[in-house]
This record gives structure tokens, C-alpha cells and sequence, in this order.
């Protein structure tokens, strides 16, 4: 027998290597591109949050620098008059009218509040001062006590609720 002459088989080393060569710089890739992704997405989410950050931001600066959004139209102060006798107006009104007859008084004030929470406010104040309820709409109140009537009518202009009373 001839020893020289039986093959060998050698399996290349190479081929092995080149497949771990390929898949860690595939890995890397993946991982780049992944990574890019995941960082777009972190900016930009992290841009929109901070951008309406800022707008909050600037809208309140911006009321603070020209008052409450809901004050404006409303008159700086009241026209000359009288309160009602037996009746508080609602806090931080303005008197836009007032006209004392012999058997009666009309005023008007405008409030910056929402319509429901001013006819709210003087259907628990008139019953909390033993004011008897005649009538109630969204729109008009009306109460009596001691032989006198208050009649409250209700509007509202966007933020600004405009309230007329007649007291006889």
C-alpha cells in the first residue's frame, strides 16, 4: 500500500470565517440602520413635544401680556348707578345700564364667565335669601319676595355672558 497517495480531505478554514465575517457586518448594518430609526423617531417625537410645549407657553405669556382672553369688551368700569337693593351681582361684573323709574330699576352687566354658571350663581343665591322661584328658563329667571319681583334675562356673546335685570 502506498501511503503517499490516499487523500486527504482538508476543509478550508476560510469559508467558516467568511460566513461570521458576513453576518457581523450584517449585525452592524441591522444595527446602524436600526438605531437611526429608533433615533429619528426620538427626535422627532421629542421636537413635536417641545413645540407644544413652547405653544402652551406662548399662549399663556401671551394672556398674561393682554389680559384674560375672556375680559375682552368688557368695560373697564361700571356706568353710574346703584346696586339692586336685596341682590349681589356676580363677582367681577361690569355695570353696562342703568335707569331708576319711580316703580322701577333695569340694570345690565356683562361677566366673563359661561351663561350657565351666572344663572346658576343667582338661582342659589335668590333661594339661599328666601327669594320664591316663579319661572326658570336657560335664558330668564324669575323670583319674588315681600311684595317685590326680580327678573333676570340671560345672553352670552362668545366668552361674555350680558345679564339684565328688572327689579320691581
Amino acid at each position: 500500500m502506498d501511503q503517499g497517495n490516499i487523500p486527504i480531505e482538508v476543509k478550508s478554514q476560510k469559508k467558516p470565517r467568511n460566513k461570521l465575517r458576513i453576518f457581523l457586518w450584517s449585525a452592524i448594518i441591522s444595527l446602524m440602520v436600526f438605531n437611526l430609526g429608533l433615533g429619528y423617531l426620538y427626535f422627532t417625537g421629542k421636537k413635536y413635544v417641545s413645540d407644544f410645549a413652547d405653544s402652551a407657553q406662548n399662549a399663556t405669556k401671551n394672556s398674561n401680556r393682554w389680559g384674560v382672553l375672556a375680559d375682552i369688551g368688557l368695560p373697564s368700569q361700571d356706568v353710574a348707578g346703584e346696586e339692586i337693593p336685596g341682590l349681589v351681582r356676580f363677582p367681577e361684573s361690569v355695570r353696562t345700564y342703568y335707569l331708576d323709574s319711580n316703580d322701577m330699576i333695569i340694570a345690565e352687566y356683562q361677566a366673563a364667565e359661561n351663561q350657565e354658571i351666572v344663572g346658576n350663581y343667582f338661582k342659589a343665591y335668590l333661594a339661599n335669601n328666601n327669594w320664591v322661584l316663579n319661572e326658570i328658563s336657560p335664558e330668564n329667571l324669575s323670583f319674588s319676595k315681600d311684595g317685590h319681583e326680580v327678573q333676570i334675562t340671560f345672553s352670552q356673546k362668545i366668552q361674555i355672558t350680558t345679564y339684565h335685570i328688572e327689579y320691581r
